[in-house]
């Protein structure tokens, strides 16, 4: 195991840090008793932490910002912010991801690739390079990145025999559908370990096609501001891991109620308490994902499934149309039109909404073109309400694009592709 050590803190430590150091949580806690529980603290409210953030740092940290390590949080969402780390806990952050990867079943005389985000203050691929140094296990790592084009990338995995790609899923299948399309056979890759995204069952089910026998992997559950918030051992299926004890406390609160979930099954939005950083502590923030337990309370490192993001929404006019919904929706569709992943992109045009379903089909162009009414066809039948706002011509009508997996958007800054891209001024 690492040789860092792996430094975490009481919630009694570090509220009251907040409270004597931090100007913003100062003024949140002003109202609780001397040792407030875990459920006396208010939920943080993201928008006003970042808001108090952006106008001075000073309002969050509960030190001087001298030495350390800042990285870029909050890529995907919005303009970057920025979260500050002193060095024992940056180390610390290596010192967890190294145990995470110990869980992915990396072995001795692997070969990984590391194609990870660089630059710009992006913390995956810093620290999985640290981490990487940190196990127990002794492989070689192959520090590509995320930027090098794809068949440059490949040149190297391809000539040096990589068999282990580390990376977010868009990326890797970017990689995976390049060898198909350029027909190279003889890259074999045995394992992937995967973080900042989910792998969808559908690019599973190719991968597996594509490299019969891999291991499909996740490092952890994990963000720059969380840190390492659940690891994912070997007795976790897809989407599922375990809370990393001691690092993190993880809730699960009703979205309608805020009511704290503790039976299993249920669904709810994480909230979480990094237990690791003193400098910018982390006391019950919303991730933007939801999960539900699947084991009881009670245990340690309780096991929960990940539900997808909390915000993977549109509003058109006056209702919403969900990413869960279109996935329901295009369930029927996928093996026959090959359908690897979607996007929905929504614009405005005359003051009217427009909603466009980007799919990234392998299927031949006659078929795609052949199977667009039946896929709007079935979409408006299940959502009647969209149906009626275009007969109204209050919304556009809905239109198809089909695209190269290669085609999909991407966030110029996390390299993860987004469900939604929202296209309409302010």
């Amino acid at each position: 195991m690492s040789h860092l050590p792996i430094i975490t803190y009481s919630l009694d430590e570090l509220v009251a840090l907040a409270r004597q150091g931090s100007p913003f949580y100062q003024q949140a806690y002003a109202d609780l008793p001397e040792r407030p529980a875990l459920a006396d603290l208010p939920v943080l409210n993201a928008a006003n932490y970042w808001e108090a953030h952006s106008r001075d740092p000073r309002a969050v940290v509960t030190g001087p910002l001298e030495g350390g390590l800042v990285l870029n949080s909050g890529g995907s969402t919005g303009a970057p912010k920025f979260s500050y780390f002193r060095d024992d806990e940056a180390n610390t952050a290596v010192a967890l991801t190294a145990r995470a990867l110990e869980n992915t079943g990396l072995r001795d005389g692997d070969r990984v690739a590391n194609l990870f985000a660089t630059g710009y203050l992006y913390a995956s691929f810093t620290v999985m390079t640290e981490a990487m140094k940190e196990m127990t296990a002794k492989v070689l790592q192959y520090p590509i990145g995320y930027f090098v084009p794809v068949p440059d990338a490949i040149r190297i995995i391809r000539g040096s025999k990589v068999n282990v790609w580390a990376g977010f899923p868009t990326h890797l299948m970017n990689l995976a559908n390049f060898l198909e399309q350029e027909k190279i056979e003889d890259v074999r890759v045995s394992r992937i370990v995967f973080g900042g995204e989910p792998f969808t069952p559908d690019q599973r089910s190719l991968l597996e096609s594509r490299f019969p026998g891999i291991q499909i992997r996740s490092i952890s559950y994990a963000s720059v501001d969380g840190g390492v918030i659940a690891l994912a051992p070997s007795d976790c299926g897809p989407g599922e891991h375990r809370v990393a004890d001691g690092a993190a406390l993880m809730e699960i609160h009703d979205e309608e109620t805020g009511v704290v979930i503790e039976e299993t099954g249920r669904p709810g939005k994480i909230i979480f308490t990094n237990l690791t950083r003193r400098l910018m502590p982390m006391l019950r923030y919303p991730t933007g994902d939801r999960a539900q337990w699947i084991e009881p309370s009670g245990g340690t490192e309780r096991k929960f499934l990940l539900l997808g993001r909390t915000e993977d929404s549109v509003r058109l006019a006056t209702f919403n149309v969900t990413v869960a919904e279109i996935t329901k929706i295009l369930e029927p569709f996928r093996t026959p039109l090959d359908i690897q992943q979607f996007q929905l992109v929504v614009t405005q045009e005359d003051g009217r909404d427009g909603l466009t379903m980007r799919l990234a089909s392998g299927a031949p162009h006659s078929v795609q073109k052949s199977s667009g009414q039946g896929l709007l066809d079935s979409f408006l039948r299940q959502k009647p309400i969209l149906a009626e706002a275009i007969g109204k011509g209050v919304v556009r009508p809905v239109r198809f694009e089909w695209v190269e997996p290669l085609q999909l958007e991407v966030n110029a800054r996390t390299g993860k592709t987004p469900s939604v891209i929202d296209r309409r001024a302010g």
